[in-house]
């Protein structure tokens, strides 16, 4: 993950694990101790999550991005988080999102997810007064006709219950096709923090498969990536090739994002990225928009002779150079069209 001022022995043996961490929104109140708004996530050991078992800066900076644009963006859509992790982004997706699905591909850190979905839903619901609880839960039709008169505290009510009944956690590993047939529908917006933080190809490819059979007729794939990772180049190369019919746009993270993240990594240089096979739709633009000044990238890919529907298969990448996967992107554009 980077260079880090982390101790990788106490993480490994869990020490400073399994307990609560508080991410923070809005002014922090001395006299309560707590900011305006707080969601608690629970870690594990790296023996047990692996890199998943920690909350990493790239998490919180896209929960940043999530938290200002949720009422815009995803309101109303359906949501899968890969790689999760501990669920912080799609969780906070799960205040907004008619549905919304936290994956990952190893069992403890799925049952982590189910946790932490709990812990920011409907643990803190039963905190709340009983009687206003009582009074708004599971009645959606009529909180989205009272928002304008619902005070603070039960406006925070309505996103815990949407947290509590719209979240759910799911194995998903990305070397297992059988697990993408028990997935109910496609989504309006796959979400992504250092999916492709290795150089792994066959890892990479895998990734492309999943987003390509998940995402819904235009939809869109936003992903927080380090300037510092090994896969940040193989991946783009691949998934933009002319075959496969990606549109996409990258963006500098905005400072407003940054900082304050006590996770103990050194800083980094990130933006994100935002895929779609449909660059005309207005989800795709709204994005755009919201995610500031667009640095648009020409990437010269092999020309690759194709005997199958690339849409339904990618066997086609494993004969791609590794050489030409890596080749440095030679042509950076910047687009104002989009400058706010």
């Amino acid at each position: 993950m980077g260079r880090t001022n982390i101790n990788w022995q106490e993480i490994a043996m869990g020490i400073g694990k399994n307990r609560r961490k508080t991410i923070g929104f809005g002014k922090y109140s001395k006299k309560e101790r707590q900011y305006e708004d707080e969601f608690y996530i629970r870690e594990l050991s790296i023996i047990d999550g692996g890199i998943g078992c920690a909350l990493w800066d790239a998490a919180i900076i896209l929960t940043r991005f999530i938290y200002e644009h949720g009422h815009q963006l995803f309101q109303n859509q359906n949501i899968l988080e890969l790689g999760a992790g501990v669920g912080l982004p799609g969780i906070c997706a799960g205040r907004f999102g008619e549905q919304v699905l936290l994956t990952d591909y190893m069992e403890p850190v799925v049952d982590n997810l189910t946790y932490n979905t709990w812990l920011n839903g409907e643990a803190q619901l039963d905190d709340l007064d009983d009687e206003q609880h009582a009074q708004h839960d599971d009645n959606e039709v009529e909180q989205k006709h009272t928002q304008s008169i619902l005070s603070p505290k039960q406006k925070k009510m309505i996103l815990l219950q949407n947290v509590k009944s719209r979240c759910k956690s799911f194995l998903l590993d990305w070397y297992q096709p059988e697990h993408l047939t028990n997935l109910e529908h496609n989504f309006d917006i796959l979400l992504g923090s250092e999916l492709t933080y290795t150089g792994s190809l066959e890892t990479i490819k895998h990734l492309i498969r999943v987003i390509d059979t998940t995402i819904a007729e235009g939809g869109v794939f936003l992903e927080i990536l380090s300037d510092d990772r090994d896969g940040v180049h193989a991946f783009l190369d691949l998934i933009v090739a002319p075959e496969m019919g990606y549109s996409y746009s990258i963006h500098k993270v905005p400072d407003k994002y940054m900082g304050n993240f006590c996770t103990n990594q050194l800083p980094e240089t990130y933006k994100f990225y935002l895929l779609t096979k449909d660059p005309n739709s207005e989800r795709f633009k709204e994005f755009q928009q919201c995610l500031g000044p667009v640095f648009t990238t020409n990437v010269e890919v092999p020309e690759v002779v194709l005997d199958i529907d690339a849409k339904k298969d990618l066997s086609f990448l494993s004969s791609l150079p590794e050489s030409e996967v890596y080749k440095k992107r030679e042509e950076i554009e910047w687009d104002s069209s989009v400058d706010k």
